[in-house]
């Protein structure tokens, strides 16, 4: 049976290291998004712009701890997530909504809802 190595990109492996750290100092939130990168890229969530379109409220924050991938979205929401398609991006945009990355949530001390 292979042996589990984990992450192999750095900037994920840190990003991980620093939510690890905030999840030591009692952040609930950010110990569970760690816990959800760690896990391999096939696992990883992926979510389509039109479910967060049908779940989430305007003007809310959307965390997806993976990548976020194309569809249809009518609102205006600020997701945060590990990855995003270029057309996703475009979309999002199109509608008065935007991309920020997992590091600029922690580091603004805000939270969302996990979606995936």
């Amino acid at each position: 049976m292979p042996r589990r190595t984990g992450p192999t990109n750095d900037q994920l492996k840190n990003l991980i290291a620093e939510l690890k750290a905030k999840g030591w100092e009692g952040n609930k939130f950010a110990a569970r998004i760690a816990k959800d990168l760690e896990k391999p890229s096939r696992i990883r969530r992926e979510v389509s712009l039109s479910n967060i379109n049908r779940t989430a409220k305007e003007g809310e924050t959307v965390v997806i701890p993976g990548k976020v991938l194309n569809g249809i979205i009518k609102k205006k929401v600020t997701v945060a997530c590990w990855a995003i398609s270029t057309t996703a991006q475009k979309n999002l945009e199109a509608v008065g909504g935007n991309v920020i990355t997992l590091n600029d949530l922690m580091k603004s001390g805000k939270t969302g809802r996990i979606m995936g």
